[in-house]
């Protein structure tokens, strides 16, 4: 079953004391304000489906609906305005059976204090999918002790991992060393060979210019854009119609369809 939370809206002077009763209220719930400055509200009564792919401790991400897409809510944010700093407005989540739901689900579902990789009930104490990471030094480990979400980010991980852990990390890291340098080298052949095809290319076209009368001059002022694979005449200076016309009969004398060639003219005064 989706969870749906629904808002509840205030807007209060700091001053009066209803507005220190309902702070009170929620601190008692154990939720803390994210203060603002004129971050704005939400409608009171909206309500929300949580999108429980990844949770966090005190905000949550909605789900697209067919009114529009989710947002980011949190369970409670006050926001004021730098010229008035006495009114406050703000937001909160409503005590009901959707919140529980929610609470339930932070407080079932464990992250890892490195990636944040998240694991529901049963998946062990200690999370194995960061050991690989490059940048993992043996002094964090314990950061891979799993806490439920809700205690998270403010939650004790001085315990030590299991000893074995260590070793894992290295063979792991080892293991996506290995994959990475491959990786690098199949991109470094592939940029290379890429490099030898622009070249060619660039070869053939240039060769078939010169054999059908395009002077030094109107090579200089030829260009090849690798990214593209586009030629462009006139780039560094527009030619001049008898120019372009010179360079377009070239082109035509020879099957000039496999080279994509723009060219670059002065208008007619």
């Amino acid at each position: 079953m989706p969870i749906n939370v629904t808002i509840k809206a205030y807007s209060l002077s700091s001053t009066d004391n209803e507005y220190r009763a309902l702070r009170t209220k929620l601190k008692a719930r154990g939720l803390k304000d994210h203060t603002a400055i004129g971050a704005g509200s939400l409608p009171d009564g909206n309500v929300y489906t949580i999108d429980e792919k990844h949770l966090f401790g005190n905000q949550a991400n909605t789900i697209d609906t067919p009114k529009g897409v989710g947002r980011r809510i949190f369970d409670w944010t006050e926001n004021y305005e730098p010229y008035n700093r006495t009114w406050r407005y703000g937001y909160y989540l409503a005590d009901d059976s959707g919140f529980a739901e929610l609470q339930a689900l932070r407080i079932s579902r464990h992250q890892c204090g490195y990636c944040g990789a998240q694991y529901d009930d049963g998946a062990g104490e200690w999370c194995e999918k960061c050991l690989g990471s490059q940048y993992l030094k043996q002094a964090e480990l314990r950061l891979l002790k799993l806490l439920p979400i809700a205690d998270s980010f403010g939650g004790n991980r001085s315990e030590e991992p299991p000893e074995h852990f260590a070793k894992v990390m290295r063979e792991k890291q080892a293991v996506a060393a290995k994959h990475r340098n491959k990786q690098k080298l199949a991109d470094r052949l592939l940029r290379a060979n890429k490099a030898v095809a622009d070249a060619k290319l660039e070869r053939d076209l240039i060769d078939r210019l010169i054999d059908n009368g395009i002077c030094a001059t109107l090579l200089s002022n030829l260009i090849y854009y690798s990214h593209t694979g586009r030629f462009c005449f006139g780039w560094n200076k527009l030619l001049t119609t008898a120019e372009a016309n010179t360079v377009r009969v070239a082109l035509d004398s020879f099957a000039s369809g496999g080279f994509n060639v723009e060219i670059k003219e002065q208008l007619d005064a």
